[in-house]
C-alpha cells in the first residue's frame, strides 16, 4: 500500500474513545495523523461520542473525525460512564460498524486501522469480514493479559472466539512494547507484529517555563517552594499504585508533598486512604489537566512517581522525562524498555510504599545519582520517543508497506 502524492490513500480509524478524552492511544493517534501529510495518506475515523460536548463531526487536524451514539453531558472521564453509556459501549460493535460501512460505500478505504483490542475492535473484524480486500492494521497499547481481560469483562469469555479474531485476522499488527509483543505472540498471528513505541512531542515538553508562571500556578493550588513536590499522572485507578505514592509519605519528611494529576473512579477512595494514613494535607488532587499544559504542572515537581501494577508503555514516564524530572517506576509492562536502573530512572518494588520511600530519599540525597539520571533520560525521550520519529516509522513501516 504505497503512497504517492497524486494518490492519496485513505485509512478508516476504528478508536472506542478519541478526544477529549485523553488516553495515551487518543493522544498516540493524533500525535501521529498530525505528522502525516493529506498528500499521502487522508485518514477518518468512527468514535464514539459520549460527551454532547463532542461534535458529532469535526476536523481534528489530518482526521476527519464521525462520532456516534448516545451522549450525555458533563462526562469527564470514559471510565465514569453512566449506565445507559455503558450500555451504548457495549453495543458498540453494531453502532460503528454502520456508521463505518456508509462511509466506506463513499470513500472506498485502502486500509482500517482498529486502536485496541476492546469492544470497538469487534467492529473493525466485522469489516473486515464484509471487506476482506481492505488491509486491516490493529494497534495494540494495553499491557493487559487476555486472562485479565477477560475477567474485567466477563462478556468476553463466551465471544473468546471473536475475541480472538481481532488478533488473527489483521493483516499488521503495531504494539508499543516488548511485553504487549509478547502479548500479541501468544495468539498465534500470521501477521507481522512491528514494536513502534508511544512518543512524545519534545518541542512542547522540553520548553522552558518562566518562574513568573510557575509561580501563579503555585498560588492557583496552594504551593510553595518550600516544599518538595513528587507528582504522579494518572487515571485514579488503583492499578496505577497511586495509593502506594500516598502510603510512601509517611516513611518521608513532611517537607516531601504529592501533586496527582488526573480523575477517576477511584478519587474518593484515594483521598479517604490519605486521611487515614494522616497525610492528607501532603496529597493535592489537581483534578483533569489539559495535555497542553502538562508541561507546567510537571515542572512544579521534583520527581515523578507511578509504582504501577499494569502498564502497556507508560507516555507519562516519557513526558516527565523530556521535561527534565527523574522517574521512579515498577519493573512491569513495558516499562522496562525505557526505564533502566540508574541509567534513566529508578525502579521501586510493587505494592512496597516503603520501596517507593527509598527511591524518593536516593534522589533528594544523591545530586551526582539524580542529575545523570535526568540527562540520560532526557537525552533518550528526544532521540528514540520524539513522535516525528514515531509518525515517520507508522508511516514507513505500517501504512505504507
Amino acid at each position: 500500500m504505497v503512497a504517492n502524492q497524486n494518490n492519496p490513500k485513505r485509512i478508516l480509524i476504528f478508536s472506542l474513545s478519541f478526544l477529549p478524552f485523553v488516553g495515551g492511544a487518543e493522544v498516540a493517534v493524533k500525535e501521529i495523523t498530525d505528522r502525516i501529510h493529506s498528500d499521502e495518506f487522508e485518514f477518518d475515523m468512527v468514535t464514539l461520542r459520549f460527551a454532547n460536548s463532542a461534535p458529532k463531526f469535526e476536523r481534528v487536524s489530518n482526521v476527519d473525525v464521525f462520532r456516534v451514539g448516545w451522549a450525555e453531558d458533563g462526562l469527564v472521564t470514559v471510565s465514569d460512564l453512566t449506565w445507559k453509556l455503558k450500555l451504548v459501549k457495549l453495543f458498540s460493535p453494531i453502532i460503528l460498524l454502520r456508521q463505518a460501512l456508509k462511509l466506506h460505500r463513499k470513500n472506498k478505504y485502502n486500509a482500517i486501522w482498529v486502536i485496541l483490542a476492546n469492544q470497538g475492535a469487534f467492529a473493525g473484524v466485522f469489516f473486515k469480514w464484509l471487506h476482506p480486500q481492505v488491509r486491516y492494521i490493529l494497534t495494540l497499547q494495553d499491557g493487559q493479559t487476555t486472562e485479565e481481560v477477560v475477567a474485567k469483562n466477563p462478556i468476553l469469555r463466551p465471544l473468546a472466539f471473536l475475541y480472538k479474531q481481532i488478533f488473527t485476522r489483521a493483516d499488521h499488527i503495531q504494539v508499543i512494547s516488548n511485553f504487549i509483543k509478547d502479548i500479541a505472540k501468544g495468539f498465534e498471528v500470521k501477521a507481522p507484529i512491528v514494536l513502534i513505541p508511544n512518543g512524545v512531542d519534545t518541542s512542547h515538553f522540553t520548553q522552558s517555563v518562566s518562574e513568573e508562571v510557575l509561580d501563579k500556578l503555585r498560588v492557583q493550588h496552594n504551593l510553595t517552594k518550600e516544599k518538595i513536590y513528587l507528582i504522579t499522572t494518572s487515571r485514579l485507578v488503583l492499578s496505577r499504585g497511586v495509593e502506594d505514592i500516598i502510603r510512601s509519605l509517611k516513611f518521608l519528611p513532611k517537607e516531601v508533598e504529592l501533586l496527582v494529576l488526573g480523575t477517576g473512579r477511584e478519587k474518593n477512595l484515594l483521598a479517604e486512604m490519605a486521611k487515614s494514613d494522616g497525610v492528607s494535607s501532603r496529597v493535592h488532587f489537581l483534578g483533569h489537566i489539559d495535555h497542553n499544559e502538562l508541561p507546567l504542572y510537571l515542572n512544579l515537581a521534583e520527581i515523578f512517581v507511578r509504582p504501577s501494577r499494569v502498564e502497556g508503555f507508560g507516555n507519562s514516564f516519557i513526558e516527565a522525562m523530556a521535561v527534565g524530572l527523574p522517574i521512579i517506576g515498577t519493573r512491569v509492562g513495558g516499562i522496562p524498555d525505557f526505564l533502566k536502573h540508574e541509567e534513566t530512572g529508578l525502579f521501586c518494588e510493587i505494592n512496597n510504599p516503603e520501596s517507593i520511600a527509598l527511591q524518593v530519599r536516593r534522589l533528594i540525597d544523591d545530586e551526582e545519582l539524580r542529575s545523570r539520571i535526568v540527562s540520560n533520560a532526557k537525552e533518550l525521550a528526544v532521540e528514540k520517543y520524539d513522535w516525528h520519529l514515531i509518525a515517520m516509522d507508522m508511516q514507513s513501516k505500517v501504512f505504507g508497506v
